[in-house]
């Protein structure tokens, strides 16, 4: 196992590019949000950091003490515009994509005007993994991370037939020979958690580079977690909630068929806040009727609002999301999660903070057995470790040691 070792004290700032698929406000998902919280605390800290992403239009502007350069594509068009696109763009774009440095030599550029120490790629689509061998030749220090697994699959879940996929079919193989290769390239590997990091090396990838798990940034700032009160509501209803992409890989109608089957009916509301596939919502809708389940669609809601309405969160997941960003949200806002222990979440949900489980048959017995005077006695010990401050101090420790004499 490839690790660091010795603490270096140092107050040196660092000149950092981070190259991504996308920044906010475009955003695709939670990498881009998870991208522009690892630049702005970076950037809170004293270095130099700049974003480096693809768009319709060039420009460049400093959003909360990060520069945000946005660079037209010189081949084709950025992920984030691919919606509406023929058949045609989008082989081509996977040609580019794994056979072209076109759009690599852009974000090189840019990091070699900005003089940088580290150049680290938090989503790799359109950028390409060509930017590793090619920042190798100009001495910048690189670092990966490792959001989902798109480097091993077509799709980037490795999830297929309603399964997970116990490693890389013939097709993913094929079309993600050159990314594989050109990992060797790469000076540090990030794992958002150890079971995406693992998978990836289990499969090839990273073979000559240094691996250090490092949570997402989901904290806004250093404040203690304050549990929720549930004293006097003993007898009232369960709030059940679940934020988030409303679609087939998240399996929510196994918290409907857990209320039902567990008969909580009665005592256990659902309130789902969210968007995205209308055919699956409208499923989801129907079989909550017909179980006579209390099913409250809440559409988008902020993460206030939804967390200040709800007594505890079931992250039905049925792929391995390689983190779970929305448990650590959840534990922000002091209310406890109820997770698919697949992927990251096992390492983020403890005994102290919620509850795992692996089918719905446990789901069920999980719903049995709530109540909120249980629920009152979860503490959230050891979420400490998902705070800024922490965070930021394994970066520190990460970009220090990289700049150390081999």
């Amino acid at each position: 196992m490839v690790g660091y070792g010795k603490k270096i004290m140092t107050t040196k700032k660092y000149k950092i590019v981070v190259a991504s698929s996308a920044y906010p406000p475009s955003i695709m998902g939670g990498g881009e949000i998870s991208t522009q919280k690892l630049c702005e605390l970076l950037a809170s800290y004293g270095h130099q950091v700049v974003s480096v992403s693809f768009s319709d239009v060039e420009q460049s502007e400093i959003i909360n003490g990060v520069k945000v350069v946005r660079l037209i594509p010189n081949w084709g068009y950025s992920l984030f515009y691919a919606k509406g696109k023929s058949l045609y763009d989008k082989v081509q774009w996977r040609i580019r994509e794994e056979y072209s440095n076109l759009l690599a030599k852009q974000v090189l550029d840019i990091a070699i005007q900005e003089n940088a120490d580290f150049l680290v790629t938090s989503t790799i689509e359109d950028v390409s993994t060509y930017l590793w061998p090619l920042a190798k030749t100009q001495g910048i220090k690189t670092i990966h991370i490792l959001r989902s697994f798109y480097l091993l699959c077509w799709s980037g879940t490795m999830y297929k037939n309603e399964k997970n996929c116990d490693g890389q079919c013939l097709l993913c193989k094929a079309s993600n020979v050159n990314k594989i290769k050109n990992s060797q390239f790469v000076d540090t590997v990030v794992g958002i958690s150890r079971s995406v990091l693992d998978i990836h090396l289990a499969s090839g990838a990273f073979v000559t580079s240094m691996h250090k798990v490092i949570p997402n940034v989901c904290f806004d700032n250093e404040e203690p977690i304050v549990k929720r009160d549930y004293s006097g509501s003993e007898f009232s209803p369960i709030i059940m909630g679940y934020i988030g992409r409303i679609h087939p890989t998240k399996g929510i109608e196994d918290i409907i068929q857990g209320i039902y089957t567990s008969g909580r009916c009665n005592d256990i509301k659902l309130v789902v806040a969210g968007k995205g596939d209308e055919a699956y919502l409208e499923q989801l809708k129907a079989m909550a009727k017909n179980m006579k389940v209390e099913f409250d669609y809440m559409g988008h809601m902020t993460q206030e609002a939804f967390f200040n309405s709800v007594d505890v969160i079931t992250v039905p997941s049925k792929w391995r999301e390689p983190f779970g960003r929305v448990v650590v949200e959840a534990f922000s806002f002091g209310v406890p999660v109820i997770a698919r222990g697949v992927g990251g979440m096992p390492e983020i949900v403890t005994p102290t903070s919620g509850y795992l489980y692996s089918d719905i048959d446990e789901l069920v017995e999980i719903y049995k057995r709530l109540s909120l005077s249980k629920l009152s006695k979860l503490n959230f010990e050891g979420i400490d470790k998902y705070m800024p401050k922490a965070i930021y101090n394994e970066w520190k420790l990460l970009l220090e040691g990289l700049m150390l004499p081999v």
